[in-house]
């Protein structure tokens, strides 16, 4: 905000602003959302309407005293009157944003009146510290105040880490928060001195091998770089030996990129999450980090955390081994039974793989998606999947499901190839999709998994194309086009997925136990014998 006399002395030719924001629409003013790219910073404009530059004028006098005024993040000798401080002000304050972010709390010393927010901060720096900083720089403190301040020990930081925020509570983590929350204000950490703390810019380079004249640590910096070029935020530098060439999807969640490296036959996808937090991120990397080793599931390579934007948005980014990928909806129809036995099996391993490490999928498609780590017992958000793969629990909003969430779109995608049908339940909305499974299972299944799962339901207030539903046996699902591969053991394992109950769905590893999956090895034996005989 500016008066017309401060406007003269401002080039705004010198920034390159932003407007793409919305507007909040006032009765006096307008603010607008803007990035300016030159210094790269978000910022507010508010602009007034012609017939309130009164109004404006005693807003900016307003503001301008407000300059340095504390509140939550004040440090001590804002409250008891130190007047001769300096840039370490902000560093405290950065420290409680940071130190709220990673203890999973809004406001780390969360107090209303000074001499409270005072024991709140002593409780964790220690009172007798706090004391001996104040003698240090002459401020004075009341005598009622001292005695209480000196109660307090000081627990430290590490004593706020609790389970739920394990992950963002990194010993770098508490050890920046440590050095930024200091009662000295010159022993503080300077911004340039943070910004090069390990707590920044980390890379994480677990499982990544040596390449010819370079590293992939050495690619997934480049790579951070090239990023950042990118989104335009450098237009000189260039990183010739790594080209983001194209976009190799996008969806609900983000959108991923083909990356190479020139005169290699090294390839990348590397995914952009579109609105994830540092939490959210945190969580993903150790779900993949538990997948490592994991069989026929797609190798996470490392992660980008990039700090430039002063949001949440266009920070995070994942690598992982690129893998040409054949669209299942291309191929559902034609795939023969010995192909679609080996890609099953392969996906059932995989499955099994990520459930023996205690990790639900939550979005098994013929592409993956979204996971999340199984507690037994646990509450789940039920706005999950993808339609038309969500399993009967999940569309009647049963919050504790487990690993068996992920066997029913399993069932699915075989019913899918083996009927030749490009959904075996097509709905494009949640209600819709249950119509269509109970058209199959049967109105019955409905009612008693309702009270078999302890969900109420009033008569009047169940939908009425719910009910009278009887159940279809599977065989009306063959014909004349899928008989071939719509076999015996194949409808079997079908009917063994696709089961009402979550309780009484195969497992993955049982599902690879099945029939279908040995008869593979039958063929095989017979062919080995056959080829033998005709050898003599």
């Amino acid at each position: 905000m500016a008066n017309s006399s401060q406007l003269k002395s401002i080039n705004f030719e010198d920034f390159k602003f932003d407007f793409s924001g919305g507007d909040v629409i006032g009765h006096y003013a307008i603010d607008r959302p803007v990035f300016e790219w030159k210094s790269r910073r978000f910022l507010k404009v508010k602009v007034f309407k012609e017939d309130n530059r009164e109004r404006a004028e005693k807003e900016m006098r307003f503001l301008r005293k407000l300059q340095g005024c504390p509140y939550f993040y004040a440090i001590f000798g804002h409250i008891r009157g130190f007047e001769k401080y300096d840039y370490a002000v902000d560093m405290w304050a950065a420290g409680c944003i940071l130190a709220g972010s990673i203890f999973h709390t809004k406001r780390i010393f969360n107090a209303k009146e000074d001499h409270k927010q005072l024991f709140k901060i002593a409780n964790i720096l220690g009172g007798k510290e706090l004391l001996d900083s104040a003698r240090e720089y002459e401020i004075a403190v009341d005598k009622e105040l001292e005695r209480n301040i000196r109660k307090f020990k000081g627990l430290g930081f590490q004593s706020l880490k609790r389970k739920y925020c394990e992950i963002t509570a990194t010993e770098e983590a508490i050890d920046l928060v440590e050095k930024l929350l200091v009662y000295d204000h010159k022993k503080r950490l300077t911004a340039k001195e943070a910004l090069n703390h390990p707590y920044f810019s980390k890379i994480h380079k677990e499982n990544l091998g040596e390449m010819e004249g370079t590293t992939k640590d050495t690619i997934v910096e480049q790579l951070s770089d090239l990023i950042n070029k990118q989104l335009s935020i450098s237009e000189e530098d260039n990183y010739p030996e790594i080209d983001i060439s194209r976009e190799l999807g996008s969806g609900t969640y983000g959108v991923v990129y083909y990356a190479s490296v020139a005169r290699s036959n090294y390839e990348f996808a590397v995914k952009h999450p579109f609105t994830i937090s540092q939490i959210g991120f945190a969580r993903k990397i150790k779900i993949l980090d538990a997948l490592k080793g994991c069989p026929n599931v797609n190798r996470f390579l490392g992660s980008i955390i990039w700090d430039t934007f002063c949001s949440l948005q266009n920070t995070f980014f994942l690598v992982f081994e690129y893998v040409n990928e054949t669209s299942w909806y291309a191929i559902y129809d034609k795939i023969s039974s010995e192909e679609l036995r080996n890609y099953l099996r392969q996906m059932f391993t995989a499955l099994d793989g990520c459930h023996s490490r205690g990790i639900m999928h939550c979005d098994i498609k013929p592409n993956w998606g979204l996971s999340t780590f199984y507690e037994e017992n646990a509450f789940y958000n039920t706005g999950i999947g993808s339609i038309p793969y969500l399993s009967p629990e999940l569309l009647l909003n049963y919050p504790k499901y487990n690993y068996s969430v992920d066997i029913w779109p399993m069932g699915c995608i075989v019913a899918s190839a083996i009927f030749r049908k490009k959904f075996l339940f097509d709905g494009t909305r949640q209600d819709y999709l249950l119509e269509e499974i109970l058209k199959v299972f049967g109105s019955e299944c409905f009612l008693q998994f309702c009270r078999d799962y302890h969900i109420n339901i009033h008569p009047e207030q169940v939908d009425r194309r719910y009910l009278g539903h009887q159940r279809k046996d599977w065989s009306k699902f063959i014909t004349d086009e899928n008989r071939e591969i719509a076999t015996a053991e194949a409808v079997d394992l079908v009917k063994k997925l696709l089961v009402f109950d979550p309780r009484q769905r195969l497992t993955a590893k049982q599902a690879l136990k099945h029939d279908y999956f040995k008869l593979t090895l039958r063929t095989t034996s017979i062919q080995v014998a056959t080829q033998k005989l005709q050898n003599k």
